[in-house]
C-alpha cells in the first residue's frame, strides 16, 4: 500500500493466476471513503483489502465504492465489502448479459460457443477450460443486493477535499468510467488507459457499434483534459497522459493497417485474420493457448468491425468471410 497523493492510497490486489498479476484499487478519504474497485472475489483479494482498511481506519458503514467497470477483476469483492450503508457508483449496467456468466460451468460453453461460431477449432479443447472460482461473482445476488447509483457523463462526485467528473469511457467493454480531479489534475482510468499494455478490446457482435470506435473517440476525450497523472486499474502510474494516448492510438492504426493488409490478400474469416496478425507472444498461433486465442480473436474481431463501421470492409453472409471492399 502506498500514499500517491493527500487522502489517496493506492492498494496492490493481487490476481493469482492472471497476466495482469494485480489490480489497483485506489482508496480515497473523507468523511465517507470512497474505494475505487476491488479485485477478484477470493479469499487472498479479501484478506489484502481488509489488511489495508485495518491499518487505514476504514470503517466499513463510512464506505463507498466506485466500479470503473463491471469485469471480475474489479468488481468481484463487492458481495464482501459491501454494507447496507455502502453507496455503490458505477456506470450503466448490463445487467441481463451479465447474469448469463452467474453458473460457474456456464462460463467455458458461452466463451466455446463464441470460439466455435467464429471459426475456431476447438477439438480437443478442455470443457472447463475458462471454469474458473475467480470469475463467479454471483451477478443475480450483486445485482439485487447492493445500493446503486448509476453515473452519467459530467456528474460530480466529492470525496472530501477533491470533486471528481465523471466520465463515460466506452471501448474496453460497455459501462466503463473514469473519475477526473480537474483541479489537482489526475484521473482514475480504470482499463481505460494502461501504462504498458494496451486494453484487450472484444468484438461479440459484428451487426453492433464498433467497441473500437467508441475506444478511440473516447482516447480522444481524455487528450483533450489537462492532466498531470494518471491513476490506472493495473500496472504503474502514467506521468505523461498526452504521450500515452497518442501511443495507444498509433498501435490501434498500426493494427488496423495490418488488418486491411491481411484481407487485400483474400477474403478471410475472424479466426485466419487474428492467426496472420502479428502477437506480443513469440508464439505461434496454432501453438497459442486456447484463452490467449480468444482474447486474440476478440481483439481481431473489434479491428475487423471498425473497418466494416468505415465501410473499408463487408461481411458475406452465406461463408461469414470479411472481404476487403474494392468500390
Amino acid at each position: 500500500m502506498k500514499k500517491i497523493a493527500p487522502d489517496i492510497y493506492k492498494i496492490p490486489v493481487p490476481l493469482p493466476g492472471n497476466p495482469l498479476r494485480e489490480l489497483n484499487a485506489y482508496l480515497v478519504r473523507g468523511e465517507r471513503d470512497l474505494l475505487i474497485d476491488t479485485g477478484f472475489n477470493l479469499d487472498v483479494c479479501e484478506k489484502v483489502m481488509r489488511a489495508a482498511f485495518a491499518e487505514l481506519g476504514v470503517r466499513e458503514n463510512k464506505l463507498d465504492i466506485f466500479i470503473t467497470h463491471p469485469h471480475s477483476d474489479h468488481i468481484g469483492l463487492l458481495p464482501r465489502l459491501a454494507t447496507e450503508a455502502t453507496r455503490v457508483f458505477c456506470g450503466r449496467v448490463d445487467w441481463n448479459s451479465l447474469v448469463l456468466w452467474d453458473d460457474i460451468h456456464d462460463q467455458s460453453s458461452i466463451i466455446f460457443r463464441f470460439l466455435s461460431d467464429k471459426g475456431l477449432d476447438l477439438k480437443g479443447a478442455d470443457p472447463a477450460l475458462f471454469d474458473r472460482p475467480e470469475f463467479c461473482v454471483g451477478w443475480r445476488r450483486l445485482r439485487a443486493a447492493c445500493n446503486y447509483e448509476y453515473l452519467r457523463e459530467g456528474q460530480i462526485l466529492p470525496v472530501g477535499d477533491y470533486q471528481f467528473r465523471v466520465l463515460e469511457t466506452d471501448g474496453h467493454c460497455h459501462g466503463h468510467l473514469c473519475l477526473y480531479e480537474p483541479e489537482h489534475r489526475f484521473l482514475f482510468s480504470g482499463d481505460h488507459i494502461l501504462a504498458t499494455i494496451s486494453p484487450n478490446l472484444i468484438c461479440y457482435d459484428l451487426d453492433g457499434t464498433s467497441s473500437l470506435g467508441c475506444y478511440l473517440k473516447n482516447l480522444a476525450k481524455i487528450e483533450n483534459l489537462h492532466i498531470d497523472a494518471v491513476y490506472p486499474g493495473h500496472r504503474g502510474i502514467i506521468n505523461d497522459c498526452k504521450r500515452r494516448v497518442a501511443e495507444l492510438r498509433a498501435h490501434h492504426c498500426r493494427r488496423l493497417e495490418e488488418v486491411a493488409c491481411i484481407l487485400r490478400r483474400a477474403p478471410q474469416t475472424g479466426v485466419e485474420v487474428a492467426a496472420r496478425m502479428s502477437w506480443a507472444s513469440s508464439v505461434r498461433w496454432q501453438d497459442l493457448p486456447l484463452n490467449q486465442k480468444y482474447f486474440a480473436l476478440g481483439e481481431a474481431l473489434a479491428h475487423i468491425n471498425y473497418l466494416k463501421e468505415i465501410g473499408t470492409v463487408r461481411l458475406c453472409a452465406q461463408n461469414g468471410k470479411f472481404y476487403r471492399d474494392t468500390l
